[in-house]
């Protein structure tokens, strides 16, 4: 298989190759034709002016042959006037041949009278304002224009040296376009090769900014993306791990304590047993969630749904957690909020993740506020607590899988660390976007908003 730098090559060569053709072409049939009549136009001139000459010299055209063309009253000696190479005819004011040079062109002979109509194209010839003649030029046939056929030859070797030398230099220009070309693109595929092993750690240098460096920029930030996606993943798979073994643990530990005979088996100890694996069955639920929503297949049953009646279902199941840490629950709706194209039972559960991780992170005695209002086109809602925030460096990290911040806001045993994550598949799912705030002293808020379903 030939390479890019070969092919380029080959057409650059072709394309030349095809121009010097053309160019030479083109400028030969040109230049010879250019020629042609500037020394058809000189010769004819000059026969004139010597015909002239010669009439005002002699008197009469009695004489005129060939011998008028060497050194005499119209050539002095040392002058250089070169023999014309057009064939004419000489024509006296009674239409008569006088001289024919250049192998009698159209078959005319001395005094042969030539008719009227064939000498409307003719050039007169006048002395001292009185016409004498005519000179009569027939079709000059260039391939046997004697001694002047050397120009034609001169010039067309100079047009083929400059044809063969434009050739030579496009094509030393195209290996080296083709070589500067084909460079990036063999770093790319070199680096593309590697990263194909599994060395994600290749990046291309950009120099350019046309399409190869756009695509030297894709490459890269794919890359790119590709490490930080599989960083994740492995951390991902490090954070599954973690928080499978614990639960796993405690069941093993507690199973194999009864068998063993160290522990009783009690009601407390099968309670803790049920509570892990409930747990464990929860992590597992949650976890099947996110891989449905990250491939977009997360069934969605969309109906109209009111938020207030939302809210409404959302209190009353959290209620006994807020009452068991004295937490206030203060609601404030906005009044004929428009309703919803929404799954209730998904957003009621993306709502319950964030006030599950409010309740959690808020200190006994303290407040949870849930604001839900209209803007254009959207419904927002809005759920802050008073616990101790995140750094706003962090904030971006709270929807992360198994997040985990600082030892004030680390979750409990009942947190599966997923909750947060869900609750953005499922806001974006329905067209909405989420994103979190924490104003220094005021805790942490999640808002959310919803798109409006427009009337037609």
């Amino acid at each position: 298989m030939r390479s890019i730098s070969m092919k380029l090559l080959l057409a650059f060569s072709t394309v030349s190759l095809a121009g010097a053709v053309i160019f030479f072409t083109v400028a030969r049939w040109n230049s010879n034709r250019e020629i042609q009549d500037f020394l058809s136009n000189q010769d004819q001139t000059d026969i004139l002016d010597r015909a002239a000459s010669y009439y005002l010299e002699n008197g009469s055209w009695e004489g005129f042959s060939q011998d008028w063309l060497n050194p005499s009253p119209f050539n002095p000696p040392g002058s250089f006037r070169p023999e014309p190479f057009s064939p004419f005819i000489l024509v006296d004011i009674n239409q008569r041949v006088v001289f024919g040079r250049g192998g009698r062109p159209d078959g005319y002979q001395p005094g042969d009278l030539i008719p009227k109509e064939e000498l409307e194209n003719a050039l007169e010839i006048s002395a001292d304002d009185e016409l004498i003649g005519w000179i009569v030029f027939p079709p000059i046939d260039w391939r046997e224009s004697g001694p002047n056929h050397a120009i034609f030859q001169s010039m067309n070797r100079l047009l083929i040296l400059s044809a063969l030398g434009s050739a030579v230099v496009a094509v030393v220009l195209g290996i080296v376009l083709s070589r500067t070309l084909s460079r990036p693109l063999q770093q790319l595929s070199a680096a593309a090769q590697k990263a194909a092993t599994g060395d994600l750690s290749q990046k291309v240098t950009v120099k350019s900014k046309d399409e190869i460096g756009a695509l030297a920029n894709s490459f890269n930030q794919m890359m790119a993306d590709l490490e930080r996606l599989i960083a994740a993943r492995k951390q991902m798979t490090a954070d599954i791990a973690h928080e499978l073994r614990t639960p796993i643990s405690v069941i093993l530990g507690y199973t194999d304590g009864v068998h063993e005979g160290v522990l009783e088996p009690s009601l407390e100890n099968f309670e803790i047993v049920r509570d892990e694996a409930l747990r464990l069955e929860r992590l597992v639920k949650d976890l099947k969630i996110l891989s449905q929503a990250d491939v977009g297949q997360l069934p969605l049953e969309i109906r109209e749904f009111q938020v207030e009646q939302l809210v409404i279902e959302t209190e009353r199941a959290t209620r006994n957690s807020l009452q068991e840490k004295n937490i206030a629950f203060n609601i404030k709706i906005e009044p004929d909020l428009p309703a919803l194209q929404i799954d209730p039972d998904r957003i009621l559960q993306a709502v319950r993740n964030i006030l599950d991780n409010a309740i959690r992170h808020t200190p006994e005695g303290g407040q949870i506020s849930f604001n839900l209002t209209a803007q254009e086109h959207l419904v927002q809602f809005s759920i802050q607590d008073s616990g101790p925030g995140i750094a706003p460096d962090e904030l971006e990290n709270v929807f992360r899988r198994f997040y985990r911040a600082d030892s004030a806001r680390t979750r409990d045993r009942e947190g599966s660390g997923l909750g947060l994550a869900i609750t953005r598949s499922v806001i974006e799912q329905h067209g909405g976007k989420i994103w979190a705030e924490s104003p220094a002293g005021e805790g942490l808020k999640i808002i959310f908003e919803l798109p409006v379903p427009t009337r037609n």
